[in-house]
């Protein structure tokens, strides 16, 4: 019986995009500028923002 191990990793395009949003400061600004109850949600909106882009 052969035994197969997945790996995932993380396309590059994606930790770039992910590295210039942390430099700019995208989740903390769009946190600022939304209104959003903390009790309703578990990701912030710009976590949310930042997970779709």
């Amino acid at each position: 019986m052969k035994r197969y191990t997945t790996t995932t990793q993380t396309p590059m395009s994606i930790k770039i995009a992910h590295t210039y949003l942390k430099r700019l400061g995208f989740v903390e600004f769009i946190n600022k500028h939304v209104k959003w109850d903390e009790k309703q949600v578990n990701l912030t909106p710009g976590q949310s923002s930042s997970s779709i882009l």
